[in-house]
């Protein structure tokens, strides 16, 4: 039976006794917090989700009602316009339009004691500011002892008649609020309040807290409970400079850019920060100080932000309005377009709430300035009905959860639970070794067939036990059966072993004269180590073998000496590697001994020497249909200057090792190993690399960076040989020392080193350069090419000069030569547009229209725009019919 814990034996020993708590109460403490996890997640997400749509609707609903404001405003001007409406009459139509009529006038003045003559003195002397006429044709009436916080209100009355005109309320010892509540007198102290100059209504406002209070319950603009529309007077601060925008314009990063480009040469010089000042006011970093210090500071007095529509505070100049130490409205003002969010407390709320508007301006000739149209919301007041579902849903499903959580204990306490404890209690009776024990199945679900397969597993258990028993009386007999069969089994597998040995010594035979040396060159040495990963005996004899191969060779191209070396790893192990090898050695042997013997296999230049060597090799290789594959790298280096000329073939990239530092002289593979169809579909590319006195280069196959390192680990790093070619001076015993050392082989290992110690003449080539970019200036090609075999003798290397050459030939006429040069230029870099040009030329000189189309197109591939390569094709189109058209 699962057994349950007691509250101190958890906390004795938490780990343990946790992970023996009853399947019950985990169970149901996993599902309780996975569908808790699930609820709320499901919840914040629909309610993210509502709450989006909700903000996102109340924005259109904000911009929709601001753009109505501006198209009404547009209007009633455009009556102004067609002289149906003054600017007075307009302004009030577009007033009670927006923010509804006005419902009162307030003005608040100091009154000391409650006596009503100096009251009404007070009153009429503060009226009359509006309109004589009303300065004394009203009486004031005590209309209440007593307020409840035990100051007096009275009843202004019109005289004669008695109609009421407002009320007087004290608001505490020293000061008394009029409110204005009969329409004609209200419309009067309007009319007069606006008739007065901008620097009196001030006065007014200051002195008097005059406020006009409008009834925006009638307002064509409803904005939810509270919101309201209101336009502003734009100004332009005194450090807005025309044509900027703020606040993009006002960054320090944008000062200062503006400020760099347009004084940009002198390096600020006193007399361009004189200028700029004049262009700009301040340098730019007064600039910047100014603005940041004027977008935050108080106006004394305010700048002119007038709020000329408005339900609160209209006429109220709102440049100082701040909330949290934000310039609000002058932020408003200085975006003047889309939507601002910022928070606000109004009287009598105690937190700030979120607020949205939507800003966009309005223009026209008869205001001074323009204004800034606007109309928000506060985003509660849409918020609240999702909130509260926010609330009901986390209800609603805390509810659902707990109704849940019973269901699925009762559940698995009859589904689960109690068959689990019949199968605890059968597995406690076979570890007491009762084999007779049989649990009852109660349903047919998956519990089910665990107690169903259980009970076979007991019997199966029995069955063994009784089967064991025969077999230990039986095992001695068995066991000398079973040595007979393993004997005559292990002689069998020698016997073969040995034939295999034998195949593998006879490979060997064939293979090791084909890993050969021979090399007479007095300025370049070769040497190479091969250690083939398999070793076998064989009788008396020993060896190795495998899929690596090392080959060098001296011989003579056009009149020239250079070394021939090749480096190759055959595919698969033991004898399959050593069969590619095989091949490989056999081969080139026959190409090297064919470039010795018969002079018109001497009649090339190295290039076309190796590209013709690397084509035979892997059209060999393509003949075996996949069975056979190698990588290798094959050259030539010229005996007399060092240089290098050899093809990769997915070979590992060639290390240079110069005064003691070693790198890589490849960077990318651009040939596929020999024996798929990539390796002859793909362009052949010779690489040319000039060595230098003293320099040496080092080649290999993979298995000098396939080591075993140990622990199971294996070498990843392609930079660990460099650091132990440099470790060991480029000398190959102590590589392959350090090789050794530093992890176990895992294939085969071949490494060929090449040292030059030739001299080279960089005097001389440098003072050649010089003569042939002279004449080349000169455009005197005759000149060029008198210095052209004598420079390509000692520095044959440098294709660009060779492509100088090649051109110079052609400008001369003589294409052939020039032909092949480019020919040469092409097998090192077939993407060069120049080269691909001038053999289409030459070719078409030479009536050789089939190679002269080939490479006009490639140029055309390479740069479909490129003129002179549609012309040669041209050319070619016209030459065909008639060969005349060149004589």
């Amino acid at each position: 039976m699962l057994k349950k814990k007691t509250l101190k034996s958890v906390i004795r020993n938490p780990f343990l006794s946790l992970q023996s708590i009853s399947i019950r109460y985990k169970v149901a403490f996993h599902l309780i917090l996975g569908t808790i996890l699930i609820t709320v997640a499901v919840v914040e997400y629909a309610y993210y989700v509502a709450r989006q749509t909700v903000i996102d609707q109340f924005e259109k609903q904000v911009r929709s009602a601001t753009l109505q404001m501006q198209s009404e405003i547009q209007n009633v001007f455009l009556r102004m316009d067609r002289k149906e409406l003054n600017q007075e009459k307009a302004f009030d139509i577009i007033r009670n339009s927006m923010v509804g009529p006005m419902m009162e006038i307030r003005l608040t003045f100091r009154q000391s004691d409650n006596d009503k003559g100096r009251m009404k003195e007070q009153i009429g002397r503060m009226l009359g500011i509006f309109d004589p006429r009303i300065s004394d044709a009203f009486d004031i009436k005590e209309i209440k002892a007593q307020t409840p916080d035990g100051l007096t209100e009275y009843l202004v009355e019109k005289r004669p008649g008695g109609e009421p005109l407002g009320r007087v309320q004290r608001l505490d010892s020293e000061r008394a609020l009029f409110r204005a509540l009969d329409p004609w007198l209200i419309r009067d102290i309007y009319d007069g309040y606006y008739r007065l100059s901008r620097k009196d209504r001030q006065t007014v406002r200051q002195g008097f807290q005059f406020e006009i209070v409008r009834n925006l319950s009638v307002s064509s603009l409803r904005l939810g409970n509270t919101g309201y529309g209101f336009a502003l007077t734009a100004y332009t601060p005194e450090w807005m400079i025309q044509g900027t925008t703020y606040p993009r314009d006002y960054t320090e990063n944008a000062i200062r850019s503006r400020y760099a480009n347009n004084f940009s040469e002198t390096g600020y010089t006193a007399e361009e920060i004189t200028r700029y000042k004049e262009a700009f006011g301040q340098t730019a970093g007064e600039n910047l100080a100014f603005v940041s210090r004027d977008m935050k500071e108080r106006h004394t007095p305010a700048n002119g932000l007038i709020a000329v529509i408005h339900p609160f505070r209209e006429d109220e100049d709102l440049d100082n309005v701040q909330f949290d130490g934000t310039m609000v409205v002058r932020e408003m003002m200085m975006q003047r377009q889309g939507f601002y969010r910022y928070p606000w407390q109004n009287s009598g709320e105690t937190s700030p709430r979120q607020k949205l508007i939507y800003l966009t301006t309005f223009e026209h000739p008869q205001l001074q300035q323009p204004w800034v149209i606007a109309v928000g919301g506060y985003e509660d007041e849409v918020l609240g009905p999702i909130q509260s579902l926010h609330r009901n849903l986390y209800i609603l499903l805390f509810a659902a959860i707990v109704v849940f959580a019973l269901s699925s204990l009762a559940f698995l306490q009859l589904n689960i639970i109690v068959p689990l404890n019949r199968l605890l209690e059968g597995i406690s009776r076979i570890k007491e070794h009762d084999l007779t024990v049989r649990v009852k199945r109660i349903n047919g679900d998956e519990i089910g067939f665990v107690t169903r397969t259980f009970n076979q597993m007991v019997r199966l258990i029995a069955d063994h036990e009784t089967k064991l028993s025969e077999y230990a009386r039986t095992l001695e007999n068995r066991v000398q059966e079973r040595t007979q069969e393993l004997s005559e089994t292990l002689a069998e597998v020698q016997q073969l072993k040995e034939r295999q040995d034998g195949d593998y010594y006879l490979t060997s035979l064939v293979l090791n004269p084909l890993i050969s040396k021979k090399v007479s060159s007095e300025t370049v040495s070769v040497d190479f180590r091969i250690r083939q990963k398999k070793s076998f005996h064989f009788r008396k004899w020993s060896g190795e073998i495998g899929g690596d191969i090392c080959i060098a060779r001296s011989l003579s191209l056009k009149g020239r000496d250079y070394t021939a070396f090749l480096n190759a790893d055959a595919m698969g192990k033991s004898i399959q590697g050593a069969s590619g090898a095989l091949v490989i050695g056999s081969v080139f042997e026959s190409i090297l001994e064919r470039t010795v013997s018969a002079a018109v296999f001497r009649n090339h230049y190295p290039e076309r020497w190796l590209k013709n060597s690397f084509r035979e090799l892997a059209k060999i290789f393509l003949s075996f249909d996949g069975a056979m594959g190698a990588s290798l790298v094959i050259g030539l280096v010229d005996d007399r200057t060092g240089t290098v000329y050899y093809i990769n073939a997915e070979h590992p990239f060639g290390v240079l090792y110069r005064k003691g530092r070693a790198s890589f002289i490849e960077t990318e593979a651009v040939l596929k190993r020999i024996g798929i169809p990539e390796s002859t579909e793909s362009q052949t590319i010779v690489r040319t690399f000039q060595m230098q006195p003293g320099d040496v280069l080092l080649f290999g196959s993979d298995g000098k960076d396939d080591l075993d390192l140990g622990d199971g680990n294996r070498n990843d790093d392609e930079y660990l040989f460099l650091s132990l070619v440099e470790q060991s001076g480029g000398d190959l015993d102590s590589l392959t020392e350090q090789l050794g050392r530093r992890g176990e082989l895992t294939d085969d290992l071949s490494l060929l080193r090449i040292e030059f110690s030739g001299m080279t003449d960089r005097d001389g080539r440098r003072t050649l350069t010089e003569l042939i970019n002279h004449h080349i200036k000169q455009e005197d090609y005759a000149g060029v090419l008198s210095h052209a075999w004598t420079y390509l003798d000692e520095h044959p290397a440098t294709t660009d000069i060779l492509y100088t050459f090649s051109y110079a030939f052609r400008k001369v006429k003589d294409y052939a030569t020039a032909a092949e040069l480019g020919e040469r230029i092409y097998l090192r870099e077939p993407d060069r547009p120049g080269n691909l040009v001038n053999l289409a030329y030459c070719h078409v000189k030479m009536s050789s229209h089939q190679r002269a189309e080939f490479f006009a197109q490639k140029a055309l591939d390479l740069d479909p725009g490129n003129d002179v390569a549609r012309r040669i094709q041209d050319m070619i189109a016209e030459a065909r019919p008639s060969q005349g058209i060149f004589n």
